[in-house]
């Protein structure tokens, strides 16, 4: 039985995006429907719920209504700035930390109380975004296809 990313797709069970599907579930809902492990995502779901910051892994998205952009000191390297980037989440207001030009480029020209979809790709300073905001119901990408992440 094979998993594969589909970004595209969503888990007709659970409605998770960006996630591995097979056969229109996710493998957490299709290890519960065949009785696996039943901790299998709580403490990745408690993480979500709890943290002040989005945490995507590589290929999972997030549907969010953006609120803010805050440029501040970068926390690790006080001659650098990053920009606090704000959401409305399902799991309430989260922060997006990011030093990448591209990606402030992009929501420079993104209104507050939009609503957009932010897709991860890669790991690590090898990290790029897709931006998508939504208009008449549909997804359109904003800007570049994905931005990478810079140092």
């Amino acid at each position: 039985m094979a998993f594969v990313s589909n970004v595209e797709k969503m888990c007709n069970e659970c409605g998770a995006t960006g996630v591995e599907i097979h056969d229109s579930i996710c493998l957490r809902c299709f290890h519960k429907q065949k009785g696996g492990e039943q901790n299998m995502g709580k403490l990745g779901d408690f993480a979500k719920r709890n943290s002040q910051y989005i945490s995507l892994d590589d290929g999972e998205s997030v549907e969010a209504m953006f609120k803010s952009a805050i440029v501040t000191p970068n926390p690790y390297d006080a001659e650098k700035e990053v920009v606090n980037y704000k959401f409305d989440t399902e799991w309430g207001v989260k922060t997006l930390r990011s030093g990448a030009c591209g990606l402030a480029r992009i929501f420079d020209n993104i209104q507050p109380n939009t609503k957009i979809k932010l897709t991860r790709a890669g790991l690590g300073n090898k990290t790029s975004y897709k931006v998508e905001k939504e208009v008449d119901g549909k997804w359109v990408a904003v800007g570049k296809e994905a931005v990478e992440e810079e140092d």
